[in-house]
């Protein structure tokens, strides 16, 4: 897998429908116990309520969970899978709490609810694009520092700290894809005496 799409960060939100008071949250995860671990958290922060209706989807070993919670079956759990599914994330776990409002939403009312409640959870925090990318540290002269930095930015590289020694050392990252070409144009531009080592390789966000 060279990307995939995720959530950026924590949200939570709530809205009512007919009463019932829907409580939405979505968490970042890397494994299903973290995954495990939000859901009880949730589950303690609002111990007063019925329904903890909740999906997540973990790339490691994927795996994908649901639950209606004593909810109807199919009215939760599933269309709550299905945003995700359709959105194509993962590292991700969604939970809907309801506090019911003595108005019964009747099944295909729940399912409208707990849909929203999971798509505004995931506007709300945001979606990643995560691409396999490279840690790359370089050393060079003073005098092309200036055009190794430009190349490094029109690559799409993030430079993450330089260090002003007897020599330059940039530390950037690059994307697997574009790796080979700006160590080429690197190379090109120091005359092939800049000294180039990969660190190591991970998935970052990117900007699309």
């Amino acid at each position: 897998m060279e990307e995939y799409r995720t959530i950026k960060d924590f949200s939570e939100g709530f809205f009512i429908e007919k009463k019932s008071r829907f409580i939405y949250s979505a968490f970042p995860v890397k494994s299903e116990d973290e995954a495990i671990k939000c859901i009880e958290n949730v589950r303690k922060k609002y111990s007063t309520a019925k329904h903890h209706v909740y999906a997540y989807k973990v790339k490691e070993r994927e795996i994908m969970r649901y639950s209606d919670d004593g909810e109807p079956q199919g009215t939760g759990g599933m269309p709550m899978m299905n945003v995700i599914m359709k959105l194509e994330l993962v590292d991700l776990c969604v939970i809907v709490t309801r506090y019911f409002g003595g108005i019964l939403l009747g099944t295909g009312g729940l399912t409208r609810a707990y849909s929203s409640g999971a798509k505004l959870a995931i506007e709300n925090s945001g979606i990643a694009l995560m691409r396999r990318c490279n840690l790359v540290d370089v050393e060079l002269n003073y005098n092309i520092y200036g055009k190794v930095l430009s190349s490094i930015c029109d690559f799409g590289g993030e430079v993450k700290d330089t260090l002003f020694l007897e020599n330059v050392k940039v530390l950037f990252y690059i994307e697997n894809s574009k790796t080979n070409d700006v160590f080429n144009k690197i190379l090109e531009i120091s005359s092939g005496k800049a000294i180039i080592n990969v660190i190591k390789e991970e998935f970052r966000c990117i900007k699309e």
